[in-house]
């Protein structure tokens, strides 16, 4: 399986929130409507998914509540 770039990672994340109005998605969205897995960002750009949000320019996404 081939390493995808970081830019390439955050700007597919970016057209992404900007189709569905702006907003910040969550890591399985952005995983189903890309095929984007955790094995391309995690641990080679960004530790978690709140720092790769931060990396592309939005703020993580507040954890659902019960």
């Amino acid at each position: 399986m081939q390493k995808l770039a970081a830019e390439s990672i955050i700007e597919t994340y970016k057209a992404l929130c900007n189709e569905r109005g702006g907003v910040a998605v969550g890591e399985r969205v952005f995983t189903r409507e890309t095929g984007i897995s955790r094995y391309h960002w995690m641990g080679g750009f960004w530790r978690s998914w709140s720092a790769f949000q931060e990396a592309a320019g939005y703020s993580p996404n507040d954890p659902t509540g019960k």
